[in-house]
Parts: C-alpha cells; sequence; structure tokens
C-alpha cells in the first residue's frame, strides 16, 4: 500500500518578470522603468518565470528559528513534522 505526503519547503528564488515600456528611444525607455520599479508602479508584464537555478531553501537558523520544512497528510492536511522550533 502507499500513502501520499506533502514536504513543503520555504526557500528563496530569483524571479524574472518580462515588461514592456513604450518610449520613443531606450534612454527614455530606461528611464522610465527605472522609475516605475523604484516608484513600485505597475508594469506592463509580458510573462514572468522562476529562475529555478536560484533556488536555496533556507534551515530554521535562516528563518529566525521558524520551520521551513513541514510535512503533511494529503488527506487530511494534518502536518506531521516540522523542522525548527
Amino acid at each position: 500500500m502507499k500513502y501520499e505526503f506533502f514536504k513543503d519547503t520555504l526557500g528563496t528564488i530569483w524571479y524574472r518578470d518580462c515588461v514592456e515600456v513604450e518610449a520613443d528611444s531606450y534612454e527614455e525607455a530606461k528611464e522610465k522603468v527605472i522609475k516605475a520599479v523604484e516608484n513600485d508602479d505597475e508594469l506592463d508584464v509580458v510573462y514572468s518565470e522562476p529562475i529555478w537555478d536560484t533556488w536555496d531553501e533556507l534551515s530554521p537558523k535562516d528563518n529566525d528559528g521558524q520551520p521551513t520544512l513541514e510535512i503533511q497528510d494529503s488527506e487530511s492536511d494534518k502536518i506531521i513534522y516540522r523542522n525548527g522550533n
């Protein structure tokens, strides 16, 4: 008999958004995109993707002693294991 569990892991990863900026020149577009990012303005996102080779698991030490890995029963959603505390 087989049993199914979920292993949830906390980590960090870089995420890439391809954005389009309307402008008359590259320099103007560059200024617009930088200003939009600095002001937290909405950008026209063409597509987004995680950059998988930047994935790095966190340890509880990296997370102020809080868990960074949990094992969960797939049927009951009960957490049966946590690392850390």
